[in-house]
């Protein structure tokens, strides 16, 4: 193998290298905004539903009502 076919290759395999590197990097901070949004979105379903836990709590029993049909 001469220099040159190494030198080649070396380089090749660098330029793959940073290809890679940088598909990570885009997937990392990809993940990282993912994981913020799901977060924020966990937060919200918490407090929805404690929303709705305190509105069918405060809510007067039903009497004997009739049926919206009768």
């Amino acid at each position: 193998m001469t220099e040159n076919t190494t030198t080649e290759r070396l380089d090749g395999l660098e330029a793959i290298v940073a290809e890679q590197q940088k598909t990570i990097d885009d997937l990392s901070e990809m993940i990282a905004k993912q994981w913020d949004a799901h977060e924020r979105l966990k937060h919200q379903l918490g407090k929805m539903t404690d929303q709705i836990q305190d509105l069918e709590e405060n809510q007067p029993a039903p009497e004997n009502q009739k049926a919206p049909h009768y």
